[in-house]
């Protein structure tokens, strides 16, 4: 078996994808060391906790780890197994939240047999556990798993794919970052999965791996993500007057953007504060998180991507929520020789955060971006209307800063 529990940190970065309301229960089929119930228990203290594992050992840990949680051995792959097990024989269909970093394998082509809806699935391991932990999710519940990212694209699990998508949504958050799990090479994703409010398998992409966003998003939350386009190695200096101060990601440090020493003349890629400056590519850093301020006109590289809200204070919100949320966002980044954020990668984070996000690629020429005009606006990834996908907003995400609070060099 494939062991690789879960570290403290990646199980509060899945958690932060969880809806905001508090559930009554969780549960966690493959609950190893208990990681995961314990930041569902760190969240939400009085949320009942329900536990099982194959491993005798684990299982006799995690009742010593959750004493108040209802604990017991289950081979859960396996149905005879999951109905014999009292802790979990009685939970079907009834349980809000399950969260899962299930055992996988990729060697070979190893597939498991699950029956689910009423047919037999051939998939991977960790597809398998997903499958079988569906049923006991209630109609408005949420499962958030640690996957291997495979699950999402490979045809191993595609049939399993289809067959989830005539009822639910499979949705990929975020990547974990490599090296989270000692010795485990493996690319891993934090998914969601929920059931479709209207199933309409009809309208269904096969293999479709996000979700439909359906939430409505209040003007105010709106976000608008700028990616740069000036490439490092094609721009001339310029003294000349009027030329603007190019923002590369050597110039964002400690939260601050910093005075480069190159000016350029064109008026692409230029933003106004106040915003948010990010970089695209490169290792990831909370520093590197920068509010640009109000006033101030700069270009931005390719490597810098720009973050607007609707006014002052809401980049300001904006920017508390990037630096406290900092997880959910490095999780973004991906690539194994220079990690990189696209930007829709980067509108999930946004959305799953509370905000509307609306891109502009910034290879256009024109004025400098300070206001949000429809003209500047188009969805990021096409030319459509940017869905609504979101959570609402809570205690837990608001707890990060009020925007008229900010101090836009603290780390929040």
């Amino acid at each position: 078996m494939d062991r690789h529990y879960t570290p403290a940190d990646v199980a509060r970065a899945l958690l932060a994808f969880a809806h905001d309301r508090a559930p009554s229960a969780a549960a966690d089929f493959a609950a190893g060391d208990g990681a995961l119930l314990n930041a569902v228990s760190e969240r939400w203290p009085d949320c009942a906790l329900v536990a099982s594992d194959v491993d005798r050992g684990a299982v006799h840990r995690l009742r010593k780890a959750l004493p108040l949680a209802k604990v017991g051995r289950c081979d859960f792959l396996n149905a005879r197994s999951r109905r014999a097990s009292p802790a979990i024989a009685h939970g079907v269909a009834e349980i809000p939240l399950i969260v899962l970093n299930p055992p996988f394998s990729c060697r070979g082509s190893e597939r498991h047999v699950m029956h689910f809806n009423g047919g037999e699935v051939r998939c991977s391991k960790a597809m398998a556990f997903v499958l079988g932990a569906l049923p006991y999710l209630r109609s408005d519940g949420q499962l958030l798993a640690l996957l291997p990212s495979s699950c999402l694209t490979s045809e191993k699990d595609a049939p399993a794919r289809r067959t989830l998508s005539t009822q639910f949504t499979l949705e990929e958050l975020g990547r974990v970052n490599r090296g989270s799990f000692a010795g485990c090479e493996v690319q891993v994703s934090y998914v969601r999965v929920s059931q479709r409010a209207n199933p309409d398998p009809a309208n269904e992409l096969p293999g479709a791996t996000t979700a439909e966003f359906r939430r409505p998003v209040r003007q105010r939350d709106h976000v608008t993500i700028v990616r740069g386009s000036l490439q490092m190695h094609e721009i001339g200096r310029s003294g000349a007057r009027g030329a603007r101060r190019l923002v590369h990601t050597t110039e964002l440090k400690g939260g601050l953007v910093l005075r480069g020493t190159v000016s350029v003349t064109t008026e692409r890629s230029t933003i106004s504060g106040p915003a948010v400056l990010m970089p695209r590519v490169g290792r990831p850093s909370l520093g590197k998180v920068c509010l640009l301020g109000a006033g101030q006109t700069v270009a931005i590289s390719a490597c810098v991507i720009a973050l607007k809200g609707v006014d002052e204070a809401s980049t300001k919100r904006l920017y508390g929520m990037l630096r406290h949320h900092w997880l959910v966002v490095e999780a973004a980044y991906t690539g194994t020789c220079a990690p990189y954020v696209t930007l829709d990668r980067l509108s999930g984070v946004l959305q799953t955060l509370g905000f509307a996000s609306l891109a502009r690629r910034g290879r256009d020429k024109g004025r400098a971006m300070s206001g949000h005009g429809k003209e500047d606006q188009v969805a990021a990834g096409g030319g459509h209307a940017a869905p609504n996908r979101l959570v609402g907003q809570s205690d837990y995400w608001g707890s990060a800063a009020r925007a008229e609070q900010l101090d836009p060099n603290s780390t929040v």
